[in-house]
């Protein structure tokens, strides 16, 4: 870790990513994050807003290549994919991937595990890469990472939109995992605006607030 701020998650280590578990998930995911989003608490409260927030930024861009990263059963990526954006996927669920093409039969559908630190060889240049509810499985240092190479396949104004259960400071995130102790999850890394601010100063970064405990991201050069 490049900042003295990262000292209180020093000695974590995520669990790894479980190809099995995601698989297995896949049926029922959409309405599990339904049901913590109407309940209003972590880790999917404001899921909702998180998702509209990111298709407006999306369209508020002038191109229509879209990168998804960790796109899951591709529930936001649909929208998008329907109004006639071009979609990439990428998602080391081979369950969640076959969910994506039986909704989105045009979309170039990746198998790819991101926790080995690799990007596909096969990426193109996208005006969005979007990551929601997904970076967090990766520590700050592969988050950074996988963030500077995605950065190079980015159109010259385009962006990278992260969703997640996010604050914008150290001691907010603090304050949300002693709130939600018995359900804070140590083996996930999630984002905080003040740390990518400080390890991540080639790019601009933005924050937009949704919850207490979710907001949005917005990278650009």
């Amino acid at each position: 870790m490049e900042k003295d701020s990262l000292n209180y998650i020093a000695n974590r280590k995520n669990a790894p990513l479980d190809k099995k578990g995601f698989d297995e998930w896949a049926d029922s995911y959409d309405l599990d994050v339904k049901i913590s989003d109407e309940d209003k608490e972590y880790p999917f409260e404001a899921y909702s807003d998180v998702v509209s927030g990111v298709i407006r930024l999306v369209k508020a861009q002038t191109g229509t290549r879209i990168l998804d990263c960790g796109i899951g059963t591709a529930k936001l990526a649909k929208v998008l994919y329907n109004d006639g954006y071009s979609i990439t996927g990428i998602d080391f669920s081979t369950s969640m991937l076959a969910k994506c093409q039986e909704s989105m039969p045009l979309a170039k559908l990746i198998l790819h595990d991101f926790s080995r630190g690799r990007l596909p060889a096969d990426l193109d240049c996208y005006d969005a890469i979007l990551f929601t509810y997904s970076i967090h499985h990766f520590d700050f240092d592969l988050q950074f990472s996988l963030i500077r190479g995605l950065g190079k396949h980015l159109s010259q104004d385009g962006i990278i939109v992260i969703g997640d259960v996010m604050t914008e400071t150290l001691t907010d995130m603090q304050g949300i995992a002693n709130k939600y102790d018995e359900l804070w999850d140590d083996a996930e890394t999630y984002p905080i605006t003040e740390i990518y601010q400080e390890n991540l100063p080639e790019f601009e970064v933005r924050y937009e607030g949704k919850s207490e405990s979710s907001g949005i991201i917005i990278l650009s050069k």
